[in-house]
């Protein structure tokens, strides 16, 4: 099916063709609207091994306010969204024990919008956990909202800590917020005045149960965010001094080159950004004759190869998402030494991370 435009389905959609997926591309700027409110049939009926796949580069907005399960007899349900997804249900919107196969693959691109809610179950309705292929992908920037109605209070997705989905956040860390509410979602924001009861950071490039995300009390599930450097400093940096350049007294010696020092963030997390940048040194030669130091006004801190915390968000400039924060040669990275330093070439590794403090 490729479509813009509006369709009610009293009896469902029927796909009887044996073994042939059933596909509805919707492109970029189209609107498909589904709705059915029947107690006979379900939207999506599919006899003879047939899988369920949705490409959404616009806006696709399915609302089943009838009593019956969403999909029956589908062989799983592969989700691909590149715009807007809003899947409104009674029941269950994915539910194993009318699916053909339980499995649910969803490929959340970066800046998709895509809400499920359920108003008198949970979105996933299981017994276990979900079958093998069944991953949600969470891009950088995307936005996900779960709603679970009635007494449901699983985290926010599935009817059970059992029933759990895997999770899988791609090449940025990102958060997710539990939350208590009898207030049905319109949108990915509609939370976004609400004070979550259990918050998260999770980490990059890790597969989680979607039990992990939020707590047992939660009905309703956010994630959102990104929170990555937005550029890289200077691979180099050098201090090139003659012994004759060199203090008499012990002290902090400014960068000759490479001068440029910023650190870059961007923290579309939290309305309340808290992360930190901590930092290492790892010598390349033993016995170097100089120590090796962050400087940031008054604090001061000696690297090693134990992370040091050179900076927080509080100390950083904020420009709505972005974080950013600039140091002189005589600030940031130094290094720490006098005239009795023995000449020679000498080098080290300084590596920063970024950790939330969520």
């Amino acid at each position: 099916m490729t479509g813009n435009g509006a369709n009610t389905f009293p009896y469902g959609l029927i796909n009887n063709t044996n073994n042939q997926a059933f596909p509805i591309e919707i492109a970029n700027g189209a609107t498909l609207n589904l709705n059915s409110n029947s107690s006979r049939g379900q939207m999506f009926n599919f006899w003879n091994n047939n899988s369920l796949q949705i490409n959404n580069s616009g806006t696709l907005n399915l609302n089943d306010s009838g009593t019956s399960d969403v999909f029956k007899g589908v062989n799983g349900v592969d989700l691909t969204n590149n715009g807007q997804v809003n899947l409104t249900a009674y029941n269950s919107i994915f539910n194993s024990s009318s699916m053909g196969t339980a499995r649910v693959n969803m490929d959340l691109s970066s800046n998709s919008q895509t809400v499920l809610a359920s108003t008198n179950n949970a979105p996933f309705s299981n017994f276990g956990s979900w079958g093998s292929g069944s991953l949600i992908k969470f891009h950088p920037n995307a936005k996900f909202l779960s709603y679970s109605g009635m007494t449901y209070s699983a985290g926010g997705l599935t009817n059970s800590l059992d029933a759990y989905v895997p999770v899988e956040f791609i090449d940025s860390g990102s958060g997710s917020n539990g939350y208590k509410t009898n207030q049905v979602p319109t949108n990915v924001d509609s939370y976004k005045n609400l004070t979550p009861i259990s918050s998260k950071y999770n980490s990059a490039n890790k597969v989680i149960s979607s039990s992990d995300l939020s707590v047992f009390d939660a009905n309703a599930l956010t994630l959102s965010g990104k929170l990555a450097f937005a550029d890289n400093n200077p691979n180099t940096y050098n201090w090139d001094y003659s012994l004759d350049k060199l203090p008499t007294q012990t002290g902090f010696l400014p960068r000759t080159s490479g001068d440029n020092l910023s650190f870059n963030v961007i923290d579309s997390i939290s309305n309340k950004a808290k992360f930190q940048i901590n930092a290492t040194y790892k010598p390349n030669q033993t016995n170097q004759p100089f120590t090796t130091w962050f400087v940031n006004q008054k604090q001061q801190n000696q690297l090693n190869q134990s992370a040091q915390t050179i900076l927080t968000s509080d100390q950083m400039d904020k420009n709505g998402d972005n974080y950013q924060k600039n140091f002189t040669n005589d600030q940031g990275l130094v290094i720490k030494t006098n005239n009795k330093a023995k000449s020679g070439q000498y080098s080290g590794v300084v590596d920063w991370t970024l950790q939330s403090g969520i």
